[in-house]
C-alpha cells in the first residue's frame, strides 16, 4: 500500500509538473493512437470485453508493449497519465467483479496492487532513463552545432596527433577540408617561421598543464602564411591518459593589419612614409645613451627646401607632396641603412647619422645638396629645388635630443642667411645672434604696447634755403 501511495503521487506531481515537451502534429498523433490502444487494451484485460468478444481472457501484461512504446516516445506526463488509466481501469475492474482481477478473492487484491507498482515503477523509471538519453543527445547536437557553426577554426586529433575532426571555420581559414587532411599531423599546416625550440616549448606546456596558448604563424592550403591565435587543450580518459588534443585558433591576420596601420600612424610620416617627429625623437634618445656609454660621435642634420612655399603656391599643393616623396627617396640614397631620416613637418627634413663627426657629416650635406640639385620632372613638369642644411654633433655642440634639433635648426637658419643652397656647424655665436633677434623683437612689441615710442621729424635735402623733405626718427 505505501509504495502504491508513493508511485501514485510521483505521478500525480508529474502531471501537474511544467510541461516541456514540444508537441508536434507527428506528436499528437501519436499521442491519440497510444492512449487508443492503451484504453482498448485496459477494456480487453479489465473487464469482460476480451472474454465476450473473442473467448479469452488477456494477460495482465498484455498491455506492457503499450506503456513501454509510450515511455520511449513521450514524456514523464503523459507516460503518468497513461499509468493513471491503467489504474482507473484495474481498480475498476477489481470492484466491479470483472476482468482478469475481477473474482474477488483476496490474492487478486493483492495482485492488483502488485501489478499497478511493478508496471508503474517499470514505466517510469524507462521514461527517466529516455528523458536523460534525450537530453544527453540534445547537448551532444547542441555541442555539435557549436562546433560546426563556431566562428573560430577548430581542429581535434587523437593521443598521437592524427586529425580526426576539423570545423567549417577551419576550412574557411586554412583551405583544407576534412577530406584533405585527416589522420596526418598537424605538422602540415607548418609555415616554417618558428624554430624547433618553439614547438619544443609548446608541447613541454602542454605535456606539464595540459594548455598551451600564443600566437603562431600557419600556412593555408595555397602557401599563404598566416597569423592567428591558438589555444591547444590535451583532453583525458578516465584513467588519467591523454585521449584527444584540441585546438581553437582564429585568424588575426586583420587585427595583426590594423596595429601596423595604428603603429604606422602613430611613428611614421603618412606622405613620406619616413619616420616622423615622435621616432625620431626615440631614435635620438637611442643613440644619445649608446654614444654616451661607448664613447661615440653622431651627427644632427636639419634640412629645410629653399622657396618651398613658392612652389606649393605656383603648382598647387599636389605638386608640392609629390616633390616632398621625391625629396625624401632622394635623401634615403645619401644615407646608410643605420641612419635615419624623418620628416618633422612641412618642408624640414632631419637625417640622423650614427658614428659621423664633422667629416662624415660635412661629406653627406655635400651629397645632399648635389642630389637636390639634380632637376625633378613630376606630371611632366620639370622642377629644380634647393636646401638649406643646419648640422650639430654630439657631444660636441649638444647631448639631449632637445638640444641638438634646436641647435641644428639655428645653424639651418645661419645658412638660408649666408645665401641659401649651403650648410653651415653650429656655433655658440648663432645662439647669440638668435636670443638678440628674439630680445629685440620682444622689446619692440612690448614698447607698442605700452605706447613707448615717439616720432621725431629731421628736416632734409635743404637746397637754395628751401627744406623738400624730412626724415621720420622713431
Amino acid at each position: 500500500d505505501a509504495s502504491g501511495i508513493a508511485v501514485f503521487s510521483l505521478m500525480v506531481i508529474a502531471i501537474f509538473r511544467p510541461d516541456t515537451f514540444v508537441w508536434t502534429i507527428a506528436q499528437r498523433q501519436k499521442a491519440l493512437l497510444m492512449f487508443a490502444l492503451l484504453v482498448l487494451f485496459c477494456a480487453l484485460v479489465f473487464t469482460n470485453l476480451g472474454h465476450n468478444l473473442f473467448g479469452y481472457r488477456f494477460r495482465a501484461f498484455t498491455i506492457f508493449p503499450v506503456v513501454i512504446w509510450a515511455a520511449f516516445v513521450f514524456n514523464l506526463r503523459v507516460v503518468s497519465l497513461a499509468i493513471l488509466v491503467i489504474w482507473v481501469f484495474s481498480l475498476f475492474g477489481l470492484s466491479a467483479g470483472i476482468g482478469r482481477f475481477g473474482t474477488g478473492l483476496l490474492a487478486d487484491k493483492i495482485d492488483v496492487w502488485l501489478y499497478n507498482n511493478v508496471i508503474s515503477m517499470i514505466c517510469l523509471c524507462l521514461v527517466m532513463v529516455n528523458e536523460q538519453r534525450k537530453l544527453a543527445e540534445r547537448e551532444m547536437h547542441l555541442a555539435a552545432e557549436v562546433y560546426k557553426s563556431s566562428g573560430e577554426a577548430i581542429m581535434i586529433t587523437d593521443a598521437d596527433a592524427r586529425i580526426q575532426m576539423v570545423n567549417r571555420a577551419f576550412t574557411r581559414d586554412s583551405g583544407y577540408t576534412l577530406e584533405d587532411i585527416k589522420g596526418m599531423n598537424p605538422r602540415i599546416l607548418a609555415s616554417g617561421l618558428h624554430d624547433d625550440q618553439f614547438y619544443r616549448d609548446m608541447w613541454a606546456s602542454i605535456a606539464r598543464k595540459d594548455f598551451w596558448q600564443g600566437e603562431i604563424f600557419d600556412k593555408d592550403k595555397f602557401g599563404r602564411v598566416y597569423p592567428k591565435f591558438m589555444s591547444i587543450s590535451a583532453v583525458r580518459d578516465d584513467k588519467g591518459k591523454v585521449s584527444h588534443y584540441i585546438s581553437i585558433s582564429s585568424d588575426i591576420s586583420e587585427r595583426k593589419e590594423a596595429e601596423k596601420n595604428i603603429h604606422s600612424l602613430a611613428y611614421f610620416d603618412v606622405l613620406t612614409s619616413l619616420p616622423n617627429r615622435t621616432l625620431l625623437r626615440d631614435r635620438i634618445d637611442q643613440m644619445v645613451s649608446l654614444s654616451r656609454r661607448d664613447s661615440r660621435q653622431f651627427a644632427l642634420l636639419f634640412i629645410d627646401l629653399d622657396r618651398f612655399k613658392y612652389i606649393n603656391d605656383s603648382m598647387g599643393h599636389a605638386m608640392g607632396d609629390k616633390l616632398l616623396q621625391v625629396v625624401g627617396g632622394r635623401l634615403l640614397g645619401c644615407v646608410r641603412d643605420e641612419d635615419t631620416v624623418s620628416r618633422i613637418g612641412g618642408d624640414e627634413f632631419v637625417v640622423l647619422l650614427r658614428d659621423a663627426n664633422a667629416a662624415g657629416a660635412t661629406s653627406v650635406a655635400e651629397k645632399i645638396l648635389k642630389s637636390l640639385e639634380v632637376v625633378s620632372e613630376i606630371e611632366g613638369v620639370q622642377i629644380a629645388t634647393h636646401a638649406s642644411i643646419g648640422i650639430c654633433l654630439y657631444p660636441e655642440h649638444a647631448s639631449d635630443a632637445d638640444s641638438l634639433i634646436k641647435h641644428a635648426d639655428a645653424a639651418m637658419y645661419h645658412a638660408k642667411e649666408q645665401g641659401r643652397n649651403n650648410f653651415q656647424f653650429y656655433t655658440a655665436e648663432m645662439d647669440f645672434h638668435a636670443t638678440h633677434l628674439f630680445s629685440m623683437e620682444k622689446d619692440l612689441r612690448l614698447a607698442l604696447e605700452r605706447n613707448e615710442f615717439s616720432l621725431h621729424f629731421q628736416q632734409v635735402g635743404l637746397l637754395q634755403k628751401k627744406i623738400f623733405g624730412k626724415k621720420m626718427l622713431p
